[in-house]
């Protein structure tokens, strides 16, 4: 089914939980979407298809829900498409901390790294968020591409760097 506005739109079971703030939560299916504008998705939002599928599916099944939306600011958008390997990781900011400093930090981190299937960016839908106020994707072409950059200097680096600026993260990989 096409559903108007919506450039990309996944359901599916979450693959490995991989911070304690994950385990802790004991997730296990989550909803990843992709709008062209963020008009796009505030209609989509709207949309009767839209709301009926969240209440039957969601709503009346989920014990928990938590919701992040956000606009792309990496320069090349990352492509999503069936099989690839997705790393999805929110981030609570220390007090006194802004999200748009951890942007910025993590924007010079993936382009040192040379990483450019990302997508990151501030959350706008705080009433929903838990307190996650910035948002990152990675998209790699398989689990075995995932692994293999976990624990590389790069990503170890980008981590301590980031560290003092963040309260608490949850990472969590599936896969389309």
């Amino acid at each position: 089914m096409v559903v108007p506005r919506v450039s990309y739109l996944h359901a599916g079971p979450i693959l490995r939980l991989c911070s304690p703030a994950a385990d802790a939560l004991g997730l296990t299916h989550l909803l990843h979407s992709r709008y062209a504008t963020k008009a796009n998705l505030v209609a989509y939002a709207a949309h009767p298809a839209h709301v009926a599928a969240v209440q039957v599916h969601i709503i009346s099944k989920a014990l928990d829900t938590t919701t992040v939306d956000w606009v792309n600011t990496a320069e090349s958008p990352s492509t999503v498409g069936a099989g690839v390997a997705v790393r999805l990781t929110l981030a609570r900011v220390n007090d006194g901390v802004e999200v748009r400093h951890v942007v910025e930090k993590v924007a010079k981190a993936s382009k040192d790294a040379g990483v450019a299937r990302v997508s990151f960016a501030e959350n706008f839908s705080s009433a929903r968020d838990k307190g996650y106020g910035f948002m990152m994707v990675a998209v790699f072409d398989n689990m075995e591409e995932l692994d293999a950059v976990e624990g590389g200097s790069n990503v170890e680096e980008a981590k301590a760097a980031l560290s003092p600026m963040l309260d608490e993260v949850m990472v969590l990989d599936f896969v389309v």
